[in-house]
């Protein structure tokens, strides 16, 4: 990634602050045709003068807007606009406070997470709440598995389109954010299989002690994307001690964990970085050798280590297995 001068990084920041206060309002979906300020002021009553302003800000500053013929046009489909919301709510609405106060959360852990808004991180994951992972579906398709607990399911997607594809399919989605679960019941409600479908309010591993025993019996596989990353605050151990206590939970059962590699140059790679540190959740490894070692340390059986890269993301998709 370029390297900013002092002058980008203002100008950087302030364009952030705009882009998520029009995705937040209508304005974002209406710049989805051309349009001029003028008339988006009306129907808003805002100032016409002003916002004439901060939209030629943004077509100078970014290359997310266009301006042709005194009419303004976001450069995106609707598909890609809730992308970009998602972006700009996860790294800026939700994280965004943590960075505003990282010198406090890097004295205290327990702060850092607190200042996380985790009602921001459930609208961004809301935007995007019908995008799946389809290397992880497919993995997941294809072993069959009838009842799969997701750690850290978020709006519940993968178990959404799991269960929307074969009848028979159950499954148990477990979320620290109260946020985050209320979207998941309301998007399950609305698909009509939250019958199928259990969301549990609370912290993985922990949390998952108030599971049942005759549910976690059923439970044939697992699948976290975004969970792992959480326990590198204090090295490896953190990640080692979670995958121990889902070893002693579910032991024999595959697993499938979806996450990003730490400490690489990759734009996205480098915000998530900054998100991890600010958040207290610590930065995890780089390399597959140290995520195979930490897999190895805590008993689990490496069946697979693939890695992919979506865009300007690196990530990866490891199978394997919780020991006896």
């Amino acid at each position: 990634m370029r390297r900013l001068s002092l002058w980008e990084s203002i100008a950087g920041a302030y364009a952030s602050e705009i882009l998520l206060a029009l995705c937040r309002s209508p304005l974002a979906r209406e710049l989805l045709a051309p349009c001029t300020a003028d008339w988006l002021a009306r129907r808003h009553r805002l100032n016409p003068q002003g916002l004439a302003q901060l939209l030629d800000y943004l077509v100078r500053s970014t290359d997310l807007l266009v301006k042709k013929g005194g009419r303004y046009q976001l450069q995106a489909t609707p598909a890609l606009l809730a992308t970009i919301s998602f972006q700009l709510e996860k790294f800026r609405g939700a994280y965004g406070p943590a960075v505003m106060a990282c010198m406090d959360s890097l004295r205290d852990e327990r702060l850092a997470r607190g200042r996380v808004d985790r009602a921001a991180l459930a609208s961004a994951f809301a935007a995007v709440a019908n995008s799946v992972n389809q290397e992880a579906l497919q993995a997941i398709d294809a072993a069959r598995v009838e009842c799969l607990l997701d750690l850290g399911c978020g709006a519940a997607s993968l178990l959404r389109e799991l269960a929307l594809r074969e009848d028979r399919f159950t499954g148990i989605g477990i979320d620290a954010s109260a946020h985050m679960c209320r979207v998941a019941r309301k998007l399950l409600r609305e698909a009509g299989i939250e019958k199928r479908i259990a969301i549990v309010h609370g912290d993985a591993p922990a949390a998952l002690s108030r599971i049942g025993m005759r549910k976690r019996e059923r439970v044939e596989a697992l699948y976290g994307a975004s969970f792992l990353n959480e326990f590198f605050a204090r090295g490896e151990s953190g990640a080692i001690r979670a995958l121990q206590r889902l070893r002693r939970l579910f032991p024999g059962r595959r697993a499938w964990f979806v996450d990003y590699y730490g400490g690489r140059s990759s734009p996205v790679n480098m915000l998530q970085d900054v998100a991890q540190v600010v958040s207290g959740q610590g930065v995890p490894p780089k390399t597959r050798a140290a995520w195979s070692r930490i897999y190895r340390a805590a008993g689990c059986s490496v069946v697979s280590l693939r890695d992919y890269r979506s865009g300007p993301t690196e990530w990866f998709l490891h199978q394997v297995t919780l020991g006896e």
